[in-house]
């Protein structure tokens, strides 16, 4: 028996180890499960208060966005950003201030539609600039945008661009507005996006099927009248139906500027708000060149509009936009139905010169004898301290009558050549008119019947040290 026993003990042994084990292994499982179910309840009662907290702001942001929805059905839209998209790169530059003071003018609300869906708008910005190199007392009372019209002339956009970026006022705006895609074009707009703080516009839609006939010979003769009017437009719409800006001053890329050019378009607002018979302030003197020009602080009214370099308020952008031309804005902004009879104030000595390279639309007409002679100003003139009242309508009217009545009249061209520091009047018939123009080197076409620098029927220039008056035969002056 005691054999017996001895030989069953050790499998009564293994199976007291094996039961020992099997208990251990189930107490550890067991101790495992309570703490796993401790953790779980732990983590399932943070994610239920966090999901209450989540419902609760959820809550909060519905009630918000029905007080939002509430304000919008109540209140007028808000402007569009001049940028709608940031590159990754630039830091966005602050948005120029508020118009603090009101108008002189009455504003009425725009009724211009925004520009077309498949007018692609592309707009970045470059670095902001840190301070300013020049400063503007419009920039307190006005939103101003300096814009560059850019096509197909990569260099001139390039030296525009450096002295635009050289002279504008830190609040003034710079936008390019580009036409089409030219690739020289485009490299020149990134390269200077990088440098300076501007905005990048472009017109990528370029059919005009609907507007005009494409396929008739004065179409096809004349096509980038059409193009360069529908991109004004595009540029215009933009920057006043979508932005919400007072002036916009206008440039194209082959236009060299002053140093003191932006302080004369600052004074030129100042202008445009108190005198009503105004149409625009521009830059450029058709008669600019040696000979015919001297003081670089006199102001001249005129009934022909220059351009190269003006002043477009938001008053007459939403006067005409909506009528604005197919094609030839320039020569239909000159007509009696928009001129109105306002005048256009512009320098003796032009703040704007053409730069010497390729032609733009109209094909270099006038440009060896008239635009490449042309005066730029290398005086800078204080224009915040100058008084402008001179220049409104009544007092400029009477100032010039009264220098007429006191004019020296003389029956020719030749005679002129006769007189030294004085103040001299010449009447002209119609059929004299290009002989006399011819004599002195004077712009001789005319437009809508006005002649360039006209002023109601009188043309104001020098020769030599006189102050010579062309006046037209049968006007309020002859």
């Amino acid at each position: 028996m005691a054999l017996l026993r001895n030989a069953h003990l050790p499998k009564v042994t293994a199976v007291l180890a094996v039961v020992l084990v099997l208990y251990f292994v189930f107490w550890y499982r067991l101790s495992v499960r309570c703490t796993t179910d401790s953790a779980l309840s732990k983590l399932e009662q943070d994610m239920f208060a966090k999901n209450s907290k989540n419902i609760q702001l959820e809550m909060e942001n519905r009630k918000l966005r029905a007080e939002v929805l509430a304000l919008k059905k109540t209140s007028p839209p808000l402007p569009i950003p001049l940028t709608p998209n940031l590159s990754p790169f630039s830091s966005p530059r602050p948005s120029p201030p508020s118009l603090s003071t009101p108008s002189l003018l009455p504003r009425e609300a725009s009724s211009l539609p925004p520009p077309s869906p498949s007018a692609l708008v592309e707009s970045t910005r470059g670095p902001s600039r840190s301070s300013p190199p020049h400063s503007s007392e419009a920039s307190v009372q006005h939103r101003v945008a300096v814009v560059v019209f850019a096509y197909n002339r990569p260099q001139e956009l390039s030296d525009c661009l450096k002295l635009v970026s050289e002279f504008i006022p830190a609040e003034f705006d710079l936008v390019v507005s580009q036409d089409d895609d030219v690739a020289g074009v485009t490299s020149v707009i990134e390269t200077a996006n990088k440098e300076h703080s501007l905005t990048h516009i472009q017109r990528l839609d370029r059919d005009l099927s609907a507007i005009v006939d494409t396929k008739s010979k004065f179409y096809r003769q004349y096509p980038g009248y059409y193009q360069l009017a529908q991109h004004y437009k595009f540029a215009f719409s933009f920057l006043f139906a979508d932005n919400d800006y007072d002036f916009v001053i206008v440039l194209e890329d082959d236009l060299q500027v002053a140093p003191d050019f932006f302080t004369y378009m600052t004074a030129g607002m100042r202008l445009l708000e108190q005198d009503p018979t105004l149409l625009t302030v521009s830059a450029w003197n058709d008669n600019g060149r040696p000979g015919l020009v001297k003081d670089a602080g006199r102001l001249l009214r005129s009934d022909f509009f220059p351009g190269l370099g003006w002043l477009l308020s938001r008053s007459l952008w939403e006067e005409l936009g909506g009528d604005w031309p197919a094609g030839f804005w320039d020569d239909w902004l000159r007509e009696p139905s928009q001129r109105r009879d306002r005048s256009v104030i512009f320098p003796e000595i032009s703040r704007t010169h053409h730069m010497k390279g390729k032609k733009g639309t109209s094909k270099g007409q006038f440009t060896d004898r008239y635009i490449n002679p042309m005066l730029l100003n290398d005086e800078p003139i204080d224009w915040p301290s100058v008084d402008l009242t001179p220049m409104t309508k009544s007092n400029y009217d009477a100032a010039l009558h009264k220098e007429l009545e006191q004019a020296t009249y003389i029956e020719n061209p030749a005679a002129v050549e006769n007189y030294h520091d004085s103040t001299l009047y010449l009447e002209f018939a119609p059929h004299q008119q290009q002989e006399y123009f011819n004599h002195f080197g004077l712009m001789t076409d005319e437009k809508a019947g006005v002649y360039r620098t006209e002023y109601e029927g009188i043309t104001r220039f020098l020769r030599a040290t006189n102050v010579v008056f062309l006046v037209r035969e049968g006007s309020r002056a002859a």
